[in-house]
């Protein structure tokens, strides 16, 4: 496992206990970045059949929504903790509980053409390359199957010096020194039309796209000024699917795989 991995699986561990409540509950205290992108993605889906993965199910919410909607949902997470917090969450709601297990994106313990849809949100940032895990996510798709995949936007001009800062090794220490000391590992930026060039050499192609969080703040300024912030950034949402969207930290594309 890659130093980058051995700490994404650190950080992801630490903070499990508390991070289905920080991102999907809290929602009316602050900018809900996660709860967005998941709204987004599940406006997406076309349809409530068949079989879900959700690469990087961390603390379950995802899961929780596929199920609700009829899909046979599966989780793998890097992050032994997110998981049993993913276990304990269906319990709660008394659901059923999710097949899932720990398992690297790069090497998926399934079947060729085992699952209808995957969703991959907040995962290959943390990788050190994407084709292997583009190959693994089309691997496991079956032909006409839809795949959703996330990324921080690099050409956001509207955060630029937050961009520079993950491209460097000073924002792994920022949001360290922010969580309390907690390490972070590096999280790269993408192009997203890069991804969606590499993505069709695997058969992956997009239908679709959106984007979210527009937080007018760049780290650490929305700190600061958590109202704001959010109050801002939830009215500039309304720009997730039009022509602007670009401005935004993150982007949401959708796959389809070809024949």
């Amino acid at each position: 496992m890659t130093e980058t991995k051995e700490t994404a699986t650190r950080y992801f561990d630490e903070v499990a206990p508390v991070y289905f409540d920080e991102n999907y509950t809290k929602t009316n205290e602050k900018y809900p970045i996660l709860y967005l992108r998941q709204k987004y993605i599940l406006d997406m889906i076309d349809g409530s059949r068949g079989k879900a993965l959700d690469v990087g199910c961390g603390s379950g919410a995802m899961l929780v929504d596929l199920t609700k909607r009829g899909f046979e949902a599966f989780g793998v997470d890097i992050s032994a903790n997110m998981l049993k917090s993913a276990r304990e969450l269906s319990s709660k709601l008394g659901l059923r509980e999710p097949p899932s297990l720990v398992a690297d994106i790069e090497n998926l313990p399934f079947a060729k053409g085992s699952f209808d849809l995957i969703i991959c949100a907040g995962v290959v940032e943390y990788l050190t390359r994407d084709d292997r895990a583009l190959s693994e996510i089309s691997r496991v798709l079956r032909s006409d199957g839809t795949a959703f995949i996330t990324v921080t936007n690099a050409l956001t001009p509207y955060f630029f010096l937050e961009t520079v800062a993950k491209i460097s090794s000073i924002w792994p220490k920022m949001i360290s020194l922010a969580n309390g000391g907690v390490p972070f590992p590096r999280a790269r930026v993408h192009a997203p039309f890069s991804l969606v060039n590499m993505a069709a050499k695997t058969g992956l192609e997009e239908v679709d796209r959106a984007y979210f969080d527009f937080t007018p703040f760049p780290f650490p300024l929305g700190v600061n000024f958590p109202n704001l912030r959010k109050s801002l950034g939830l009215k500039m949402e309304k720009l997730s699917k039009t022509r602007l969207g670009f401005i935004a930290r993150g982007c949401i594309i959708k796959f389809a795989k070809k024949n």
